[in-house]
């Protein structure tokens, strides 16, 4: 009688998440989070609230232009100076750098 052969080691989970603006689904650390907090404030980062993810690069860029993907995924008005702030903190010139 030959010994069983213990089962093939599992892969790790990765967490999927998908980009409000190119709906594309990428690792969770690959995105930038966008919180509405119980506040009703905006957040940029790992904060408590509704969240929706953006991809680094163009997409964050892209809702300078049209913030509409975002604020349907946060159910909230979007102000022009959160989407400068999140082309600085997860735009075109952080995508090279993380």
């Amino acid at each position: 009688m030959t010994a069983p052969t213990p089962p093939a080691a599992r892969a790790p989970h990765v967490p999927l998440r998908r980009c409000v603006v190119c709906r594309r689904s990428a690792a969770k650390a690959e995105l930038g989070r966008i919180a509405r907090t119980p506040s009703g404030g905006l957040a940029l980062g790992a904060a408590d609230g509704r969240g929706a993810y953006v991809c680094l690069g163009e997409c964050a860029a892209a809702l300078a232009a049209d913030p509409r993907p975002l604020a349907r995924a946060l159910r909230s008005t979007i102000p022009a100076a959160l989407t400068e702030q999140i082309s600085r903190a997860y735009g075109p010139e952080q995508e090279e750098t993380t």
